[in-house]
């Protein structure tokens, strides 16, 4: 009867540590510089945008590519491609960007 007393307490305690600090493992908004201006880049129309701060490198002049032919994700009105840092190779990338 007592070890069915610790199995149950130490169950309780594991799924509560789960409500109080839930795992995030994906944000849902992330401040990336965007043509050479900080903003927020989101999964979804729902999610919170963070606050973003700093400042972002110079944007190198480059051809705008051409509009891939794709529907707009649900909830956005408009996509148009843009130049986007990517920290791992330190350069700006065209990507197509919707809000």
């Amino acid at each position: 009867m007592k070890k069915l007393y610790i199995v149950f307490f130490v169950a309780l305690l594991i799924s509560g540590t789960q409500v109080i600090f839930p795992k995030n493992t994906e944000a849902a908004c992330r401040c990336v510089c965007v043509n050479g201006q900080k903003q927020n880049l989101c999964t979804s129309t729902l999610d919170i945008p963070k606050a973003c701060f700093g400042l972002c490198p110079l944007t190198s002049p480059s051809i705008k590519p051409l509009e891939p032919l794709k529907l707009k994700p649900l909830g956005t009105t408009s996509c148009t491609m843009k130049q986007v840092w990517n920290s791992w190779t330190n350069s700006y990338q065209w990507q197509r960007v919707c809000r």
